[in-house]
């Protein structure tokens, strides 16, 4: 998920640099010469031949994910292995971006995750978080616990309609009837984030897909509900990592939250409109 965000982020002109580690096999020797392709800085990757990339099959037949993670190279990453120190490695860097999947996936990357944060909100770098909650890999409370306790650091945090409605209704912080511009403002008030975000994917009848965004800051909140980009995803891949790079270039131009806003929502369109998940959009 980061590295999508990385990648999109790099085709729009940004430098970007991605910190992970993966197995020296196939599939990761393939994901490295993809990222450098495109522009994405990866000499802070780590190469391990004791540990594989991690894998997922799919049943076709039941549409079921088999993950095989506990055991790759990004599970057995911690911040000791770097070359350079994690912290000169974000050196002069204006934002941080992690996503809630990285912390459910052992010890190690929890560190990594939780280091990297500490160390952003020393040096003044921005960070954004994307909830992102996998099913497959806890149960909903396990990761709000884990990112709950992090998000007065926060910058900008990204959360589905799910994540923002069970957050509400947790809390109490709007009535029933709220709507969702209403849910999110509430929580950025509660947890003083200074930006909080969602996007809404909404599939039509027809089978294309009608998709609008929401973000809540200190001073306004900025909804494209009236004005949603309807497309038809070639592949459902990738989308939301996309809304998330093109946001963070638009806030590193400082654009007004609303052309932002329509503009990743645009943007998260183009990027599906071919196979996988990395961008092709410049």
């Amino acid at each position: 998920a980061e590295l999508n965000a990385a990648v999109s982020l790099s085709q729009l002109g940004r430098d970007v640099s991605w910190i992970s580690a993966v197995g020296n096999d196939a599939a990761g020797l393939k994901i490295l010469y993809q990222s450098k392709r495109i522009g994405v800085d990866t000499s802070s990757v780590i190469i391990m031949d004791e540990y594989q990339t991690g894998e997922y099959t799919v049943d076709f037949d039941t549409f079921a994910i088999e993950y095989r993670r506990s055991e790759s190279a990004f599970a057995n990453l911690s911040h000791t292995m770097l070359d350079l120190s994690l912290r000169e490695y974000m050196q002069n860097a204006r934002w941080l971006h992690i996503s809630g999947i990285t912390p459910l996936l052992g010890e190690l990357p929890r560190g990594v995750w939780s280091t990297s944060m500490a160390l952003a909100e020393l040096d003044g770098v921005k960070i954004s978080l994307d909830f992102n909650h996998r099913p497959a890999l806890s149960n909903w409370n396990e990761l709000w616990g884990i990112v709950e306790p992090h998000l007065r650091r926060i910058n900008l945090l990204t959360l589905s309609e799910t994540d923002s409605r069970k957050i509400n209704q947790m809390y109490q912080l709007t009535g029933e009837n709220a709507t969702l511009e209403d849910i999110l403002v509430a929580i950025q008030k509660n947890w003083l984030v200074t930006w909080i975000a969602c996007t809404v994917k909404q599939s039509e009848a027809d089978g294309s897909q009608k998709r609008w965004s929401i973000i809540a800051g200190p001073q306004e909140v900025v909804s494209s509900r009236g004005n949603p980009t309807v497309h038809s995803p070639v592949e459902p891949l990738g989308g939301g990592d996309a809304w998330i790079g093109a946001i963070l270039d638009g806030m590193l131009s400082n654009m007004p939250l609303n052309n932002n806003l329509h503009r990743a929502d645009k943007y998260a369109a183009l990027v599906q409109s071919s196979p996988g998940d990395l961008s092709t959009i410049t």
